[in-house]
């Protein structure tokens, strides 16, 4: 015979005993209110975005240079674009072209001669 102590897994408070005759796993949760939020709590967990470790950030001479590469390489991304919108299928290929043309658009405006 076992005298331990059960928790509720949720709040911690203590479960009542059980009879030592019941058949069957001892319960886990005081209510089936606490067993439906630590369910709810472990699915948004499930969902949380996985933090990304940063790089360290960079001196301001090399952060030009990863301007001008990151600019450069939505430049590439556009005209990646432009180039699928000739080849996609119909309901794609309006959009890559609106995407090649809004990216150039928005580089343009923010990064006149980069």
């Amino acid at each position: 015979m076992s005298f331990e102590i059960h928790h509720c897994a949720y709040c911690g408070i203590a479960l009542p005993a059980r009879p030592p005759h019941r058949a069957g796993r001892p319960p886990r949760y005081c209510t089936a209110a606490h067993r439906n939020r630590a369910h709810r709590e472990r699915q948004w967990r499930r969902l949380e975005p996985i933090p990304v470790a940063l790089e360290p950030l960079p001196s301001p001479a090399s952060t030009d240079e990863l301007l001008a590469a990151t600019v450069l390489e939505t430049k590439a991304a556009a005209a990646t674009f432009a180039r699928l919108g000739l080849t996609a299928r119909r309901e794609f290929a309006c959009r890559c072209e609106a995407t090649a043309r809004d990216l150039e658009r928005i580089i343009d405006d923010h990064f006149p001669g980069l």
